[in-house]
């Protein structure tokens, strides 16, 4: 017993020093413990500062990706019916489509890619959404296209003298013309359409150099049909292609190009705005322009209350800016009451909102 007292009984010194030891690793453990919630809480905080911090960036990059500024550039009467499958790198470019873009086509294509649908050609990376919602309209994949292997053959034509106003459809066919011609021609005469010179058969969609050159000598036009062309008037809001070409000055070409823009206008709202057809001229203009009207009802008007980014940001005179801002005022206000708005808000410049106020509507 002596021996287990020796080493197991302290003197007041000893229990006193190991009571303050005790108290020390107390407070080290407290301490220890302390410091680590509070670092996990400074962590848990820190993480939701960063996340906030790049959900905000993400938003950011979002933004910036859905509205790059425009990096290519499209003219009006570049736009043409188009397979992704099939068309050239040249046909790309006036599409609009950097050298990079197609590149990125040919390597998808080159390993056995195929575009079998509109939204297909959408998810080729590096096509902007604005720039995909411009060309959408245009893109033509035909899936199941039959070729009818005896369109090829030509019967032999037989040539007597005719009068396009009044020869039947068989006048025409043993004339040699194609059936597709055929009902083209008469499409146009059943609007009111007639010709009143040989070269106004030539403006038909279709018609060959060298088929017309076969035929002109036996082009004989009725004078008592003939009307002057001062006398012609045809109304460039509703025209189609044939009527358009009734006009001395306007060619297949340029007729094509006024019904594109139209198109994408929504109408003409003034005869002025042809200038900005791709090629038309303020000589060619000074030229037509007693030839042809305007009825503004026909206008297509964009409803501002309900129209989407890819509708307004379609129309040539809406710019990014222009739809970013419109679509955010919208949104903050819930319904545009007045157009005035668009303008008082500076959503639209005073130069910018005269030439857009007659394609927009609130309701």
């Amino acid at each position: 017993m002596s021996v287990f007292k020796e080493y197991f009984s302290f003197s007041k010194r000893e229990r006193n020093g190991t009571i303050v030891l005790l108290i020390i690793i107390v407070v080290l453990i407290v301490t220890y413990n302390f410091a680590y919630k509070l670092k996990d809480k400074q962590a848990e905080v820190y993480i939701d500062f960063e996340q906030e911090i790049s959900d905000f960036n993400n938003s950011l990059v979002k933004k910036d990706n859905n509205y790059t500024k425009n990096s290519y550039k499209i003219k009006i009467d570049s736009l043409f019916n188009f397979n992704p499958n099939t068309i050239t790198d040249e046909e790309w470019k006036l599409l609009g489509f950097s050298d990079k873009l197609i590149k990125t086509i040919n390597n998808f294509k080159s390993k056995g890619g195929k575009f079998y649908n509109n939204e297909s050609l959408k998810r080729i990376y590096g096509l902007s959404e604005e720039h995909y919602y411009i060309i959408e309209e245009y893109i033509s994949i035909n899936k199941n296209r039959i070729v009818n292997k005896t369109s090829s053959i030509k019967k032999e034509s037989i040539l007597f003298d005719f009068d396009p106003n009044t020869a039947t459809k068989d006048d025409f066919i043993k004339l040699g013309f194609s059936n597709k011609i055929i009902s083209t021609i008469f499409k146009y005469k059943s609007k009111g359409g007639k010709f009143y010179k040989a070269d106004d058969l030539k403006k038909i969609y279709g018609i060959k150099d060298s088929f017309y050159s076969k035929i002109k000598p036996y082009i004989k036009i009725n004078s008592t049909n003939n009307k002057k062309y001062s006398e012609i008037i045809v109304d460039i809001n509703t025209a189609n292609q044939e009527e358009l070409t009734t006009i001395s000055g306007i060619g297949n070409t340029f007729a094509s190009r006024i019904i594109k823009y139209r198109t994408l206008l929504g109408g003409y709202s003034n005869k002025k705005q042809l200038l900005e057809v791709y090629g038309i001229t303020q000589e060619v203009l000074d030229k037509i322009s007693n030839n042809i009207s305007i009825d503004k009802s026909k206008i297509k008007k964009i409803n501002i209350n309900t129209a989407d980014f890819k509708t307004l940001i379609r129309h040539p005179y809406i710019t990014k800016t222009n739809t970013i801002d419109l679509l955010e005022y919208r949104e903050f206000k819930e319904k545009i009451n007045s157009l005035n708005d668009l303008k008082a808000n500076a959503i639209f410049s005073n130069k910018e909102f005269i030439k857009v106020e007659e394609y927009m509507s609130i309701d």
